[in-house]
């Protein structure tokens, strides 16, 4: 039986206290300069930050008596009428039975729709309030019209629209490690927060070993709707900012990692970013500027949606009849992709960093 009715929420709002939630302000923002109506606006937190041409409507007639006692235009009801740019609901879908039908009802009153939802957390067990957990999965078979899901502060806000909107691009930034990272790397991660020219979100695994860590952060980005992946391994702070790559629009893209050699082959240091031989990989010679190369590491790479959706199990060794592997994960994936018809490319105007123990004998015999 769902408990939310006029009642409940009336008892509710006599005692709950304002509440601010970090992604407001990225509703408010997307809603700028529009007509908005704020569905179960509750007491008009929301609907105060959403400007003048915002209203709001609520089932709690106590819920909105404190809104109007704010200064918001709010009526009671528990549907939508007239038409609007852009209808709001935060925190709503989860307390209704018919989640996907009022979505589509909204889509009957506004071309756009934004709603927020807890990220996979607090389902009936939790919450009685709610009829159901949220994932990407579930919030994409539910959603017509699906443009964006952002990951702000445990909540889901997915935005949908029938029209084309200017978006920036998104980006997943995932720096996969075992429990610590570089010193530089901190002053990476500001960087890639603070890059206005993308939406990204920084994502932090420890799963091991490595393989499977990458193939579990290509899992998560598929279920989302980022444009790109970007990896950068703990040990690799790239010396610019990567997401200026994005840009160009490439399907793989590197910024190249030094390397050290100490089983010969007169190469100790290089970088990886490769061309095919008949013997094997060889280092790319010219090393300016944009290149397409046959293979690079995966210490700081770029990846286009479009080449993890092709390319199946991407990041995995190949290993012969002895155990020993035959080819890395980040060479295998690229020769994936080019099957595919993905095109590899290293920038060497952004180059990485890579934090390695090595004994100095070694350096002091070359």
């Amino acid at each position: 039986m769902n408990i939310n009715t006029p009642e409940y929420w009336n008892n509710q709002w006599s005692k709950r206290p304002q509440r601010i939630y970090p992604y407001y302000a990225k509703i408010a923002e997307l809603c700028k300069g529009k007509k908005v109506l704020d569905f179960g606006c509750g007491r008009g937190d929301l609907l105060e930050m959403l400007g003048e041409n915002a209203e709001g409507i609520d089932i709690s007639s106590v819920g909105v008596g404190i809104a109007r006692a704010r200064g918001l235009n709010v009526v009671i009801g528990n549907k939508p009428e007239g038409q609007y740019d852009i209808i709001v609901a935060t925190e709503v879908l989860e307390h209704l039975d018919d989640d996907k039908g009022m979505i589509e009802r909204f889509f009957e009153h506004a071309p756009v729709i934004i709603y927020a939802v807890p990220n996979n957390c607090l389902g009936p067990e939790e919450e009685p309030e709610h009829q159901r957990k949220y994932t990407s999965a579930y919030i994409k078979s539910i959603t017509p019209h699906l443009k964006r899901i952002f990951e702000i502060d445990g909540y889901f806000v997915v935005m949908a629209s029938k029209e084309e909107m200017p978006l920036a691009p998104s980006v997943l930034a995932a720096i996969p490690n075992e429990g610590q990272i570089c010193a530089e790397m901190g002053f990476v991660v500001a960087r890639l927060a603070n890059y206005r020219e993308c939406e990204t979100k920084i994502y932090m695994p420890q799963a091991r070993p490595i393989d499977n860590n990458r193939n579990q952060i290509v899992k998560k980005f598929l279920e989302g709707t980022w444009d790109y992946l970007l990896m950068i391994d703990s040990d690799n702070p790239p010396k610019r900012n990567p997401l200026e790559l994005v840009k160009l629009d490439k399907d793989v893209i590197a910024c190249p990692t030094p390397q050290w050699n100490d089983e010969g082959g007169g190469y100790p240091l290089y970088f990886v970013a490769m061309d095919k031989v008949k013997e094997g990989y060889r280092e790319h010679k010219e090393k300016r500027g944009l290149q397409e190369v046959d293979a690079i590491g995966a210490g700081c790479i770029l990846i286009a949606r479009r080449v993890l959706e092709k390319v199946k199990a991407p990041f995995m060794r190949i290993w012969n009849e002895e155990g020993i592997a035959d080819l890395g994960l980040d060479f295998n994936f690229c020769e994936k992709a080019k099957e595919q018809g993905f095109k590899i490319w290293a920038h060497y105007d952004y180059p990485c960093s890579h934090y390695k123990t090595i004994d100095l004998l070694k350096v002091f015999n070359l």
